[in-house]
């Protein structure tokens, strides 16, 4: 989604609506959407 040029609260809004939970079992924020794409930008680079 954020490949689509979603920002981070439309995703999360868009992840939410799809009832998609975060690992704890609760719903999505821009903030931790933000926050799980960074980990992922970061760990791709790595390897």
């Amino acid at each position: 989604m954020h490949g689509e040029g979603l920002g981070y609260r439309r995703i999360a809004k868009r992840l939410n609506e799809m009832g998609v939970k975060t690992a704890r079992g609760k719903e999505f924020f821009p903030a931790s959407v933000h926050s799980i794409l960074k980990k992922k930008k970061i760990r791709d680079e790595r390897i």
